[in-house]
This record gives structure tokens, C-alpha cells and sequence, in this order.
């Protein structure tokens, strides 16, 4: 499946038809056309901006792969986060920290492509885990520039109570990153 690039007006109506906007993003916050994040389950499944996928479609850590436009060896980080938690109407929790992955390079093809042996993994891979009655939860795969190697606080821990609360976009301007991907798939416990 090719890399999609859209134009700031579909990113727009794409995020409002899911309340991304304003619930997420900022409706002037693509100035730029970022593209899509080629996401792909072990199972087969695939990220396609929106669709829905299940818990268990999502158990395991995708392939996220990106070519980006300039081949520079600059550095890249990304992040899946869930606002929802624990339920849209009541997103106490919210951000969740599913997986963050910083320090990866381009291959020598000038792909990246991320998997749990790719960066290095500071907060490791959770699947979606949506509780009963909870509706529909959004899952961003967020993919950031770095402006070189950096080393990343040691704060990001795995255990499920350390996840919760994640200021992403704090993170981002505290290591000068900047949003150049991203996807996003609707789970449910229903699913």
C-alpha cells in the first residue's frame, strides 16, 4: 500500500467527521500536508485513517513504515496515544501512552519502518484495551522529526498507571520535534 500524502483541507474534514478536531488538533494545525503512516498489523491488518479495528486485531506491536521526503540521517520519534481514556465522555486518563519509540534512523533506502527491534523503545507496545461501555476509542500513530539524536528522559515508564496523563504535544516542544506523519484507527470493546 502507497504512503498517502492529503491536503490540509482533507486532513481537516477527514479529523472533524471523528471530533479529532477540535478534540485532538487545532483546525489550522496542518499548514503543511503531513502524510500518512503506512501501519500494518501482524495479523494483516491495516491502519487506514479512521477505519475501525479490533483489540484483538491490535494485540500485538504493528510495522509503521514512513519515507520521508529529504534524505538527511535525522533522527525521528513516535508516538500512539489514546485521548479517550477511559471513555470519550470521560477522558480523565487521557492522554494514554500506548507506545513511544525515539532515535529511529532511515534505513540506507530512506525508509523508516518501526517495530519493537527499531529506536529505542521507552515506553513499550500495549494494544488497545477499551473497557465495556466505554464507546469508541481513537489510537494516533504520531511520527515526529528530531532535530538530532537525543537522549529522552527516563520518566517514561511501562507500568499502566505511569501512562496515563501524557502531555504529547508538551513533550514534542520540550524536544523541539515536529508532527511530519500520521494515522489513526477507531477500537471498541464491542469490536
Amino acid at each position: 500500500m502507497p504512503l498517502i500524502a492529503l491536503n490540509s483541507l482533507n486532513i481537516v474534514d477527514l479529523l472533524k467527521k471523528d471530533e479529532l478536531v477540535p478534540d485532538v488538533f487545532l483546525e489550522d494545525g496542518f499548514s503543511s500536508s503531513p502524510s500518512l503512516l503506512e501501519i500494518t498489523y501482524p495479523n494483516g491488518s491495516q491502519v487506514v485513517f479512521g477505519n475501525s479495528l479490533s483489540p484483538l486485531d491490535t494485540k500485538q506491536s504493528p510495522i509503521v513504515q514512513f519515507s520521508p521526503d529529504d534524505s538527511s540521517s535525522t533522527h525521528y520519534t513516535l508516538i500512539m496515544v489514546d485521548p479517550d481514556a477511559p471513555a470519550r465522555h470521560d477522558r480523565k486518563f487521557g492522554y494514554w501512552r500506548h507506545w513511544v519509540v525515539t532515535n529511529v534512523v532511515p534505513s540506507t533506502t530512506n525508509t523508516i519502518t518501526i517495530s519493537d527491534h527499531q529506536g529505542e523503545q521507552h515506553t513499550p507496545y500495549i494494544g488497545p484495551g477499551p473497557g465495556p461501555d466505554t464507546g469508541i476509542h481513537r489510537y494516533l500513530f504520531l511520527l515526529y522529526k528530531q532535530s538530532q539524536h537525543q537522549d529522552f528522559p527516563s520518566m517514561l515508564h511501562s507500568e499502566k498507571e505511569h501512562r496515563r496523563h501524557f502531555d504529547f504535544y508538551q513533550f514534542a516542544k520540550d524536544h523541539q520535534l515536529e508532527l511530519v506523519a500520521f494515522n489513526y484507527f477507531l477500537c471498541s470493546a464491542t469490536q
